[in-house]
């Protein structure tokens, strides 16, 4: 009668940038947490993307845990789960979101700005010393140069086609049920840029359209909620990817 009372469903919550930070602070929550009696682990995501290795690190460190507890991991989308986020989403054993959830956004794009003219007003010269003919890149002092920009474009077309290959590994059973051709997926969904919750229903990119704490509530009740990872600022990690560099990607 009182066996939930030990029963523990342990909550992760990554918000804002994908990068490095947030790997380590997940691994770092989990060593802190005594696994036992665990029934679920539940990620809640609202990113707008980042670092598409650390967003598989962090796919790595959900299913070693998963494992280490024997309990399913339950991914939920937030306001928004964009690029390399829609891997962590669709990693789990189920996968929901928001009424109003945006989802998708599959691609990268660099931002780069450019310092040339602002030294020129102030009559100021930079210097660089190197050793390699292809050591410096995407010199905000310089214009750019066309081979440059080529260079980017090539990664960021590699990082778009690795994405895309994960997720349809992750969901191919979920396509597979649906009866969707590539095509299908391709079409309605990997190149469709930013989608509503319905519409990845229809297209097998999440399972259902639930809150976490609506489902805690549904099948989970009276089961204590540990927060693995504290809330923290989604827009401090916004600002943060555009300020650290002069140039940023996502």
């Amino acid at each position: 009668m009182f066996g939930h009372l030990r029963e523990r469903i342990l909550h992760v919550k990554l918000y804002g940038l994908i990068d490095q930070a947030l790997a380590i602070k997940l691994h770092q929550s989990f060593k802190n947490k005594q696994l036992y009696d665990i029934q679920l682990i539940a990620v809640s995501i609202n990113s707008h993307g980042g670092s598409l290795i650390q967003a598989k690190n962090i796919c790595t460190a959900l299913k070693y845990f998963s494992q280490k507890t024997s309990a399913p991991v339950y991914t939920f989308a937030e306001d928004m789960v964009l690029n390399s986020a829609n891997l962590i989403l669709s990693s789990g054993n189920k996968v929901f979101a928001g009424k109003y959830s945006l989802l998708g956004d599959f691609g990268y794009s660099y931002q780069g700005f450019g310092y040339k003219g602002l030294l020129e007003n102030y009559n100021v010269k930079a210097e660089f010393v190197h050793a390699g003919e292809k050591k410096v890149k995407l010199n905000p002092f310089q214009d750019l140069k066309q081979e440059d920009a080529q260079w980017m474009k090539n990664y960021l077309l590699e990082s778009e086609y690795d994405l895309k290959s994960s997720v349809i590994q992750t969901r191919a059973q979920k396509f597979h049920d649906l009866k969707l051709s590539n095509e299908q997926v391709n079409k309605e969904l990997l190149e469709k840029g930013m989608i509503e919750a319905e519409q990845a229903k229809q297209i097998g990119l999440i399972d259902g359209i639930k809150t976490f704490e609506e489902l805690a509530h549904e099948q989970y009740h009276g089961v204590k909620i540990l927060d693995a990872i504290p809330t923290g600022s989604f827009t401090n990690n916004l600002l943060k990817s555009n300020t650290l560099f002069s140039n940023s990607f996502i």
